[in-house]
């Protein structure tokens, strides 16, 4: 991942990079680099609404090298220029970041919200310490191979999807025709990881100011990931999601089990794995990830009532039980956030301990809150 740097005396090199990049995209296309494309009044456009960021000349490159009329694209973007009564920084970049937003079909829209609502609260950008895998976003959004790199494409100037598939090899983890819970927990922890950052491929923002622009209302407008009716969308897909596995789960004593009628792990998935060792896992972690958001975001406020009731409603009990076999060999504690104050969780040979300071509770455990879920 190269940083690309900020200055305000970096215009020169802007406009060397954008006249390379651009040849490039001549070479790749077999079109003679001799071509009056783009034209000089073109690059000093950009030149002039990149304000200096290298950002901006990187994304309308890739978005110029990805289109399928990159005419049309470079034209999009020359016309996104900056308004010279807009002083700040990123007026440039946050123009183009709209026109990638509002090309976007209505129908695809909502979907790409949600991606870039979950993406954001997962802070999914170099630099950031954190990845997702593709397979558990897609099953999470419930989309299938197909339909959520078309939702992806939608965005490649801004979004980069990396591919781990060649350093994945299951079957050293245990027989793969067997649910995870027979696997030892060392290779329960490994396999996790791995399935939450890279099953499928990792998937991030290219660059943090993107993940910046959709949590500013006052650069992204309708399309911020933290207005109201956006938070009430996210929270109710992941509640449904939530529900829908919980569905698909029954109890055998106190072993969570498929529920009667369910044919297989794979087909509670949207993006199934080819085989149950993974899927069992996979589906675990979507599990858990759906319950975790509904859990973290149940504090706010925005959150509608009825939404709150129906998560209350829930059956915690396979929550746990899918939480207490994913962690099996987990024996660190883990900070967690609850209802206003902190705590910590830990496994211990089958239960899921929470402990909480005394004042820390006191002080700022939300009672009222905590009694609108229940």
């Amino acid at each position: 991942m190269v940083l690309l740097p900020v200055s305000d005396d970096a215009n020169p090199d802007i406009e060397l990079y954008l006249r390379s990049g651009f040849k490039n995209i001549l070479r790749r296309r077999n079109i003679p680099v001799t071509s009056q494309w783009p034209s000089d009044d073109n690059i000093q456009t950009l030149v002039n609404a990149s304000k200096g960021l290298f950002v901006y000349a990187a994304t309308v490159l890739r978005d110029v090298d990805q289109a399928g009329s990159p005419s049309e694209a470079l034209r999009a973007a020359c016309v996104a220029t900056l308004n010279p009564t807009d002083s700040s920084v990123f007026a440039g970049l946050d123009a183009f970041y709209m026109v990638i937003m509002q090309r976007i079909p209505p129908e695809d829209l909502s979907t790409v919200r949600l991606l870039c609502r979950l993406l954001c609260s997962r802070a999914s950008y170099p630099g950031s310490g954190y990845t997702s895998s593709v397979m558990q976003i897609s099953n999470l959004l419930e989309l299938s191979e197909i339909d959520f790199r078309a939702i992806c494409n939608r965005l490649s100037a801004v979004l980069h999807v990396h591919d781990h598939s060649d350093s994945f090899d299951p079957s050293r983890f245990g027989d793969t025709d067997r649910p995870f819970w027979h696997a030892a927990p060392a290779f329960i922890n490994e396999l996790r990881a791995h399935v939450r950052a890279r099953l499928g491929g990792s998937i991030h923002f290219y660059h943090k100011s993107f993940h910046d622009f959709l949590r500013d209302p006052t650069r992204s407008g309708p399309f911020c990931v933290r207005s109201s009716p956006m938070l009430n969308a996210y929270f109710k897909h992941c509640l449904e999601a939530m529900l829908k596995y919980e569905e698909s789960y029954g109890f055998q004593g106190s072993d969570l089990i498929l529920a009667h009628g369910v044919a297989d792990l794979a087909s509670s998935l949207s993006w199934p794995y080819t085989n149950e060792l993974v899927n069992s896992v996979l589906k675990a972690c979507v599990y858990d990830l759906a319950f975790d958001i509904c859990f973290q975001w149940g504090n706010l406020p925005d959150i509608e009532h009825q939404l709150l009731q129906r998560f209350g409603r829930a059956d915690f009990r396979k929550v746990r039980q899918n939480e207490v076999m994913l962690y099996a060999g987990y024996d660190n504690f883990m900070p967690w956030r609850r209802w206003g104050c902190y705590a910590h969780c830990k496994f211990i040979r089958g239960t899921q301990l929470f402990c909480t300071p005394r004042d820390e509770f006191r002080e700022s455990f939300d009672v009222t809150k905590f009694k609108a879920v229940r």
